[in-house]
């Protein structure tokens, strides 16, 4: 779909890696307007390196406003595609290899989905437009604007950042992390998550790149990125060993 939303406007269109940090760089390196990943959001290079949703909530509205037109005529336009999704199992021990052999089948620059809301009513996948179309019903039955929405949703700052380490050093890792906070309130559903009441940090291998991804959340940037920086000083210790 984006090739021919492209080709209407004359547009090239520069793919890169899977990953938010890969596509930044190729917006940047290569001068581009607009970058997006699936239902991850959109970054726009005159604004900022980095995909907001509130911005492409934004540039909806403005394309609503400028075109007199409602949500669902602006959709009528975009050529119609459907995207089905599937998973099998695959041990972990054997990811590599099948990944290996998948790269020589189709192109490396793959595309892939994070991000959005899921709402059952409308599909059970992640859907950006879902989610603004809920922010647009919540400003419609209010009354209020964005920002006063805003202010009620209690205010948390959450800090992402990664350390290099392959999916194996990441288990070992983690073992040793859950063993050290066994007394705290611990969760290894998706990698490690420790929860500390006022805060958490989340450590997990990524599923696209030899790395570790660290995430960690509190009430304030600065408590936010000294857990951040405490956690990722734990990763390089253990990782040397």
């Amino acid at each position: 779909m984006i090739e021919d939303v492209a080709a209407k406007y004359a547009c090239p269109v520069i793919k890169a890696k899977v990953g938010q940090s890969h596509i930044i760089q190729a917006l940047l390196s290569e001068e581009g307007s607009i970058a997006g990943e699936g239902s991850g959001g959109v970054a726009v290079r005159s604004f900022q390196p980095a995909f907001d949703g509130f911005l492409a909530m934004g540039l909806v509205l403005e394309a609503m406003a400028a075109g007199g037109k409602k949500l669902s005529g602006l959709i009528q336009e975009l050529p119609k595609y459907h995207i089905v999704k599937e998973k099998i199992y695959c041990p972990p021990s054997r990811v590599h290899s099948v990944m290996d052999g998948v790269e020589k089948l189709i192109e490396k620059d793959g595309p892939s989905l994070n991000g959005g809301v899921i709402w059952p009513r409308v599909h059970t996948c992640r859907d950006s437009f879902t989610a603004i179309g809920l922010i647009l019903e919540a400003l419609a039955t209010s009354a209020r604007p964005v920002s006063d929405l805003a202010r009620k949703v209690p205010h948390y700052v959450m800090i992402k950042d990664k350390v290099p380490g392959t999916p194996e050093e990441a288990r070992r890792v983690l073992s040793r992390l859950k063993k050290a906070y066994a007394k705290e309130d611990v969760s290894m559903l998706d990698g490690l998550k420790i929860n500390f009441g006022y805060a958490w940090v989340h450590i997990r291998p990524s599923n696209t790149e030899p790395i570790i991804r660290v995430l960690a959340e509190t009430k304030t940037e600065d408590e936010t990125r000294r857990l951040l920086d405490e956690f990722k000083t734990k990763l390089g210790s253990n990782l040397l060993f």
